[in-house]
């Protein structure tokens, strides 16, 4: 779970600068990660501001400058302008690639915002839905009159103009119980609600509300690469390929082949986190197999190769953990080694070997880390004398470091 820490409320109500309590992209555990920082600029679907365009400048960039990706609230078109012009001031020319800050929602955008939005790459974080769900409410007939229906929900422009998208389900609170259901709230109700825009209890959509659809097609990668690129992940999750994490579900039709009307009717039969099963319906036993490595299958739990992200960089890091005669000998391969030397930019650019010792006492492996070996030409070595801790977690079959607050899964 990625979170954002909100710099304020959604009425504008000044919380402080908490987060600091946090580092951007800090593992709480093994399943919650700080992701950013979100920011509410407007109020009453973008009538109403909480930031002049100085201060707001000043923030975006004091946050970046800080490590944070941002991501910003913004409705109407003078919301996105506000938005918009932040970003620019912020990155200087610089790719958002490095920062990935977005724009939540994303209504109303004018034709020059949305190319913008394309030039400066900003992520847009759209609810697919959204028209059709919320059109019992007379503010969004309001918002399309006052900016033309041309100049809202404009995502399949955004798709064509190379706007990076992604997508979530709409979830107003206290408005409808239904809009909290499956149907909903759940991938394959994103992907029937974003398709049909039928709203609760089965209301119909305006004919322009249709005309502002995108397909099944269109929406998956939203829901999957798309989201983990969203939080720099898309290395390790997002897809499936060779390498990355098994986060996956087994389905009971492919949305791609079933009729519209039968995507809500699609179940899942097997849920599997890292490579190990979560979840498994009844009577989907036989898409379920038990976790094959580790304790399960009679052997050491933490013997193996264990990958993960460095949280201060981004990195690619491997462990390599074997035991003799009762002592385990570890093998850290850190793709981007802070310890080796940095760019001009402050990224990392020479990979290293780190090699510990250790003994393990119930789910702890103790470890001293003796040498780092910087991989440049000619090589270079450091003795070391540090103590790092890896707690194994039984319920995800992971790794939890003590000194990088780092989550490591199996390969």
């Amino acid at each position: 779970l990625n979170a954002y820490l909100t710099h304020n409320g959604f009425g504008g109500e000044p919380y402080g600068p908490w987060y600091q309590a946090y580092e951007p992209f800090e593992q709480i555990s093994p399943l919650l990660r700080i992701a950013g920082i979100k920011i509410f600029i407007d109020f009453d679907s973008g009538r109403v501001f909480f930031f002049e365009q100085g201060p707001l400048n000043e923030l975006v960039y004091e946050l970046q400058m800080d490590g944070w990706q941002v991501s910003v609230k913004a409705i109407s078109i003078q919301s996105h302008e506000l938005a918009l012009n932040a970003y620019d001031f912020a990155l200087d020319g610089e790719s958002n690639d490095l920062h990935r800050h977005r724009i939540e929602h994303s209504v109303a955008v004018s034709d020059d915002q949305l190319e913008r939005m394309a030039s400066l790459g900003i992520v847009a974080c759209i609810q697919p839905g959204l028209p059709g769900v919320m059109s019992y409410d007379a503010d969004i007939h309001r918002m399309a009159e006052e900016h033309g229906k041309e100049n809202v929900f404009r995502w399949q422009e955004y798709q064509d103009g190379g706007v990076i998208m992604i997508a979530s389900p709409l979830n107003p609170p206290g408005v409808f119980e239904e809009q909290t259901h499956p149907d909903h709230m759940s991938p394959m109700g994103v992907l029937y609600r974003g398709i049909t825009q039928i709203g609760p209890d089965g209301a119909s959509p305006e004919p322009w509300m249709l005309e502002k659809t995108l397909t099944v097609e269109d929406l998956l990668p939203l829901l999957t690469i798309n989201g983990a690129y969203a939080t720099f992940e898309e290395d390790h999750k997002g897809s499936l390929a060779p390498g990355k994490w098994a986060d996956l579900v087994i389905l009971s039709g492919d949305p791609l082949a079933v009729e519209t009307d039968d995507l809500l009717g699609i179940e899942v039969l097997m849920t599997m986190v890292g490579g190990q099963v979560a979840w498994c319906a009844p009577g989907a036993d036989p898409l379920c197999p038990s976790f094959s490595g580790g304790e399960e299958a009679g052997e050491d739990p933490f013997i193996g190769e264990w990958f993960a992200i460095d949280p201060a960089d981004g990195s690619s890091m491997t462990l390599q953990i074997s035991r003799s005669d009762g002592a385990y000998d570890v093998l850290l391969i850190d793709e981007g080694a802070t310890a080796c030397g940095l760019d001009d930019t402050g990224t990392p650019t020479t990979a290293a070997e780190i090699l510990a010792t250790g003994s393990v006492e119930g789910d702890v492996l103790t470890t001293i880390v003796t040498t780092l070996t910087c991989l440049a030409e000619p090589p270079t070595t450091m003795d070391l004398n540090l103590s790092m801790d890896y707690v194994y977690q039984h319920d995800t079959d992971a790794l939890y470091d003590s000194v990088q607050d780092t989550v490591w899964r199996r390969k």
